[in-house]
């Protein structure tokens, strides 16, 4: 049975569950893999659009790269590695018009050509002037490769999932994407994390299930909607993972879920009135993983 705070059992197991006010006790699928991608990018090109896009993208045509890809043989001029063999790839594609209204753009998300403190790529802003596209600007580090497009009368607007992995342990935002023709602003609204395959006694996991466009407050404008699974045990010592743990049958918590909802409005996105109570506590579970 869920409880606020934290519970000690006699096994010397402590859990630590989150309020039933805000989640719902589900089962553990006992997966502790965390991906962190919430939806499935999309390069769809015909063979005109490919010649044009990779005129500005490479100065060449793009080229079939491995696993099907598509991108730059080199590294371009404009990435941190230039003339690089390793060449760049591009791996989601998102068209609007995110910098006003009026006009016609593309931002591209692109792997390869950067290091890991870059994130291993970037984000390429591209805009159609007459029958060609113009790049405006190459961001490194602005992955844009699980993102949620919102279409508005003045511009798009844009939200976006990224992530860091590193010694068993994931770091991610989802941030709302403030796009001008000369960069790319983040602006995070949450914030999230997992440890389950670190060495760590104290495990956390804070992890997106799902982002959706839907209209919460029926102001014809859509809203933003995060479902999200959350999880914290810590383990005695000796204990050396979760698996160890259910085999020597000391009680592991359920999985909880919990659902947030972000209000559209003129100035962005705002957490509704009812989700920041859990928001605050999903904060708090992030920091004390980071500290």
């Amino acid at each position: 049975m869920m409880r606020n705070g934290i519970a000690a059992c006699g096994t010397g197991l402590l859990l630590f569950l989150m309020p039933p006010a805000w989640g719902t006790e589900l089962p553990s699928d006992g997966e502790e893999d965390a991906t962190g991608r919430l939806l499935s990018p999309s390069v769809q090109m015909d063979a005109a659009q490919r010649e044009a896009l990779g005129q500005t993208i490479c100065g060449a045509p793009l080229q079939d790269l491995d696993e099907g890809g598509i991108g730059c043989e080199e590294c371009p001029s404009y990435t941190a590695e230039p003339s690089q063999s390793e060449g760049l790839s591009i791996n989601n594609l998102l068209s609007g018009h995110f910098t006003g209204a009026g006009v016609s753009e593309l931002l591209l998300d692109t792997d390869g050509c950067e290091s890991h403190a870059e994130g291993f790529g970037g984000g390429l802003l591209l805009r159609r002037v007459g029958q060609d596209w113009r790049r405006l600007f190459y961001q490194s580090s602005v992955r844009l490769d699980d993102c949620l497009v919102f279409p508005g009368k003045d511009r798009d607007r844009l939200v976006c999932n990224e992530h860091n992995a590193g010694q068993g342990t994931v770091l991610g935002t989802v941030s709302e994407m403030r796009v001008t023709p000369r960069s790319i602003e983040r602006r995070p609204l949450l914030r999230w994390a997992d440890n389950l395959s670190s060495a760590s006694r104290d495990l956390i996991s804070a992890l997106p299930q799902a982002i959706e466009a839907l209209d919460v407050d029926g102001d014809g404008r859509a809203d933003l909607r995060v479902r999200m699974e959350l999880f914290r045990v810590r383990l005695p010592k000796g204990v050396g993972d979760l698996e160890q743990a259910r085999e020597q049958g000391l009680p592991v918590p359920k999985t909880t879920i919990a659902i947030f909802d972000f209000l559209q409005g003129a100035d962005g996105f705002s957490p509704a009135e009812g989700s920041r109570a859990g928001l605050r506590e999903v904060d708090g579970m992030v920091a004390r993983l980071m500290e």
